[in-house]
């Protein structure tokens, strides 16, 4: 690769016959196109590419979900942006058609959360979730109100034609928050899921759930469990 020092030719990118153009900042590179580029066909390769595929859609899912994107924010480090720390942290997570079971829809360190109960039918997802109990860390005296976030992940389609993963994200409504009661959640499905839903083999159900402040701003988050 060459770099010209002297920007007699201004800012150039693209390409030109057989050279390749960037430009960073002041210095323009020059490079050679490859003569040819073959994709590896291995089984190995192809998984690579279809777990980092994998980790791409999980990350951008969790980034269109705006209160977990800032709490992925808050954990990022610095300079880094927030899409590559997700595709980075949940790459080896991931299998190449789907996701896991340890697979975090929130940032480490999450308290801990267990389901009493889950009952999924075409129209709703009903969870019942045991007391959180007293010793989580959750302020009661910020935190006033909780959320249940969930991404149902669908692979292994009937039909060849369908992506071989789906992923579908759920948000219900807040509730009040309790430390010492059971809290009760409800996911409305619509009829467009409940038939995506019904076209695929394997399906997965992660949950997390998300404190709000007075304000409505997030502020603590649970452990990911599944369903």
């Amino acid at each position: 690769m060459a770099k010209l020092r002297k920007q007699f030719l201004g800012k150039v990118s693209g390409k030109l016959g057989d050279l390749v153009f960037r430009n960073t900042r002041k210095t323009n590179y020059i490079s050679s196109r490859p003569v040819s580029f073959n994709t590896p066909q291995d089984e190995y390769s192809i998984n690579r590419r279809s777990r980092f595929a994998m980790a791409g859609k999980f990350s951008s899912l969790i980034i269109s979900i705006p209160d977990l994107k800032l709490l992925w924010q808050l954990q990022a480090p610095a300079g880094m942006n927030i899409f590559n720390y997700l595709v980075k942290t949940n790459y080896n997570l991931v299998n190449p058609d789907g996701l896991t079971e340890i697979v975090s829809l929130t940032p480490p360190m999450g308290w801990i959360v267990n389901s009493e109960n889950v009952t999924v039918n075409q129209n709703d997802i009903k969870i019942t979730i045991s007391p959180i109990g007293e010793n989580s860390g959750i302020r009661t005296d910020l935190e006033k109100e909780v959320r249940l976030f969930c991404v149902i992940s669908l692979s292994k389609p009937a039909d060849t034609k369908l992506d071989a993963s789906t992923l579908i994200p759920l948000v219900s409504e807040k509730a009040l928050l309790s430390l010492t009661d059971t809290l009760n959640f409800e996911l409305k499905i619509t009829n467009q899921i409940s038939e995506l839903m019904n076209k695929y083999q394997t399906r997965l159900l992660l949950f997390a759930l998300v404190t709000y402040d007075e304000k409505g701003n997030p502020v603590s988050y649970s452990k990911t469990f599944i369903g």
